[in-house]
């Protein structure tokens, strides 16, 4: 099973294949911790092993069953923010406001809501060692990497026991580091499956963030 991103392919089942046991299981143990999750259908993830750099990639993907207007009821939102919340779903997230249709965006991208992110970890031997950055796109549809010097975070702010640790923080699901008070709460990771990958349409311009960090350096393609 291939995976698309900006013309290029990932072979699934390579990455599944070449995963050591010991880091898939220690990824899966780890889990992924998010506050304000919603009814967030499911956490899937993809690794491998970058044998030049002795670092593991990890794309993780967090899956909606859509996006629907919040109107700052849940997440914080600007007046412009409102605006958008307004008049986005009456084409383009969800036809004339009717849950579950998808609107443009279902045509363009696939069936429900699909945001990723890019953890890279080291590798202690065998093992999955310590997180170096997480990356994630924030409101704004802004892609951040922490740790960077611009931005005010540290890894200490977006992971919890070695694992990645992130809000939502919009109707859409894009990420900032999470409110000590929304407590975020651990939740498990599965490796992607094919058939979901195939109805999900993630060969398309999906879950960037997650697919560039599988991609970086000399990744399996073909």
């Amino acid at each position: 099973m291939l995976i698309g991103c900006s013309g290029v392919t990932i072979d699934i089942q390579y990455l599944q294949d070449n995963l050591p046991v010991q880091v898939t299981a220690e990824i899966e143990e780890r889990g992924f911790h998010l506050a304000q999750a919603g009814d967030l259908e499911a956490v899937y993830y993809l690794a491998r092993v970058d044998s030049a750099t002795h670092q593991v990639r990890v794309g993780y993907f967090l899956v909606w069953p859509g996006e629907y207007p919040d109107f700052g009821n849940d997440y914080p939102a600007r007046l412009r923010e409102l605006a958008a919340q307004l008049l986005t779903p009456l084409a383009y997230t969800n036809w004339l406001y009717l849950p579950g249709t998808g609107g443009l965006q279902r045509l363009f991208y696939g069936p429900g809501d699909v945001e990723g992110v890019a953890v890279l970890f080291t590798r202690d031997g065998q093992r999955l060692g310590r997180i170096e950055s997480v990356g994630f796109e924030q409101p704004g549809h802004e892609a951040v990497v922490i740790p960077y010097p611009a931005l005010p975070w540290s890894l200490a702010d977006v992971t919890h026991n070695n694992a990645p640790s992130l809000g939502v923080a919009s109707w859409n699901h894009l990420f900032l580091p999470p409110e000590t008070a929304a407590g975020p709460v651990r939740l498990e990771v599965t490796p992607f499956p094919p058939d979901e990958w195939r109805r999900l349409k993630m060969y398309r311009r999906r879950a960037e963030p997650a697919k560039q960090i599988l991609l970086a350096g000399k990744a399996h393609v073909r």
